[in-house]
């Protein structure tokens, strides 16, 4: 598995955005005193447990896609293509926010309560579509630069979380 310095800069400026996606409801939630709006509408689903839950919101998606987009544009009015990365920030925040959502639903069919740490699935469900999304958008996406990047984002993940508990925006460290 050969890989190139210049495949993993390329890879984390395209999925810089759906990180930073990935952290940003947590901040409106802060923000709105925790008045917000569940995306399951708090309905159950067959198996008689939620289906996502209270932690997964209309305000954070959307607040959570609009932080990434803008980063895309940022990353796009530095690098002199502002449409290609607000493209790439827009799919791939979107794209985490699913991931995160899926991995939510997997949790709760679990019988795994909101906040609880499932490690692994914590920290790669956002990321995995992310970079999954923007592979099949077009963008030049290498597995073996992912998969590299991907042992960051869980140190990132475990670190920015701690910091979030520490900061008062998050319940639980993980």
């Amino acid at each position: 598995m050969e890989v190139a310095i210049n495949d993993i800069i390329t890879l984390f400026i395209l999925v810089l955005p759906a990180l930073v996606s990935n952290a940003s409801p947590v901040v409106i939630a802060k923000l709105l005193n925790g008045r917000m709006h569940p995306i399951d509408f708090g309905r159950y689903f067959v198996d008689g447990r939620r289906i996502l839950g209270d932690g997964k919101t209309w305000e954070g998606l959307a607040f959570g896609v609009a932080v990434g987009t803008l980063v895309g544009a940022i990353i796009g009015l530095a690098l002199g293509d502002i449409s290609y990365y607000t493209l790439a920030g827009l799919i791939g925040s979107f794209a985490a926010l699913l991931g995160d959502i899926l991995g939510s639903f997997i949790k709760r069919r679990y019988g795994i309560e909101r906040g609880a740490c499932v490690p692994i699935l914590d920290q790669l469900d956002f990321y995995t579509l992310a970079v999954f999304a923007l592979w099949l958008a077009g963008y030049p996406v290498k597995c073996s630069a992912a998969v590299l990047l991907g042992f960051f984002v869980i140190i990132a993940h475990v670190t920015t979380n701690y910091a979030a508990y520490r900061l008062d925006l998050k319940p639980r460290p993980c």
